[in-house]
């Protein structure tokens, strides 16, 4: 019985020592990436994290050893701390390790549904080789605060096309696809439309943008693309309404067969309304670009 039981041991321990050493190759065969996804961290599941290196520490309080810290907003007990106040992780003893997403659930320790200021999603993040367990708590709304390379996302192909409303209009007849106007309860900056109506197909295109200060009657859009190639607008009317921290301008604009492909085939980086502008952050950009081209299917 002994020597079936040192037998075992000594299996495990050298099919540890093998995984270890087989780790290196492991970070050279992915292709890790900056990729952060807003709202969308659903997708994060089962994909491979290693820590970014560019970062110096991890801020805010995400990262932890134990759920029951994890699950307590702010709670100080962080993993690697820099020291007994400190609110930051030091990544040193995270580079070169690679983890999967495992599970995301919520501060109950059931599979997350539904986003609030208090219940945020924490990812259960195993080590690839160790099985080692960290907690590390989702902050949707900055990507500064995501400390994370990623690889393996899979985006199921109607992941998007799903988001893509459809209203239908019982006394015209008229039908409507729109991409989603809101996402975690911001206002999307570009929605893209398609209308069908007695045998005829319409696109447009709505963008939206803040400005602190009022102007009105003005016109002119200007989109510019990531290679950075253009699509302009001189006519396209500008709106403005009040919001509570300034101006709410957006343009709803016609669109040809033309600019359409244009943003069905390259994403995003900025555009301007009159003279206010829009950054479009990547994850943003790469939504859009699904959304025209699902869109585009309907």
């Amino acid at each position: 019985m002994l020597n079936r039981l040192t037998i075992k041991l000594d299996f495990l321990i050298s099919v540890s020592i093998f995984i270890i050493l087989l780790l290196p190759f492991i970070l050279t065969a992915q292709s890790f990436e900056s990729k952060f996804l807003g709202n969308d961290f659903s997708l994060y599941k089962g994909s491979l994290f290693t820590i970014d290196t560019t970062k110096e520490k991890i801020y805010n309080s995400t990262l932890y050893g134990y759920f029951d810290y994890a699950k307590e907003k702010y709670n100080r007990n962080i993993l690697y701390k820099e020291s007994e106040y400190s609110s930051e992780t030091v990544i040193d003893s995270l580079i070169g390790r690679v983890f999967k997403v495992s599970y995301i659930v919520g501060e109950d320790y059931e599979p997350y549904k539904m986003k609030s200021y208090s219940n945020e999603p924490i990812f259960i993040l195993k080590e690839i080789g160790t099985e080692d367990i960290i907690y590390y708590r989702y902050i949707a709304d900055s990507d500064y605060k995501f400390p994370f390379l990623v690889a393996n996302i899979e985006v199921p192909t109607d992941y998007y096309c799903n988001e893509i409303d459809e209203i239908n209009d019982d006394f015209t007849g008229e039908i409507k696809f729109s991409s989603p106007l809101f996402s975690g309860g911001d206002r999307n900056p570009a929605v893209i439309m398609k209308i069908k109506e007695g045998g005829k197909i319409n696109y447009y295109l709505s963008l939206s943008t803040k400005g602190a200060t009022v102007n009105v009657g003005e016109q002119g859009a200007v989109i510019l693309f990531e290679d950075k190639t253009k699509l302009n607008f001189p006519a396209a009317k500008i709106s403005v309404d009040a919001d509570s921290d300034g101006y709410i301008y957006s343009a709803f604009i016609s669109l040809d067969k033309s600019s359409l492909n244009k943003l069905s085939g390259i994403g995003i980086d900025k555009f301007r309304l009159y003279i206010y502008d829009r950054d479009l952050e990547k994850i943003e950009s790469e939504k859009f670009l699904n959304y025209v081209q699902c869109v585009k299917k309907k």
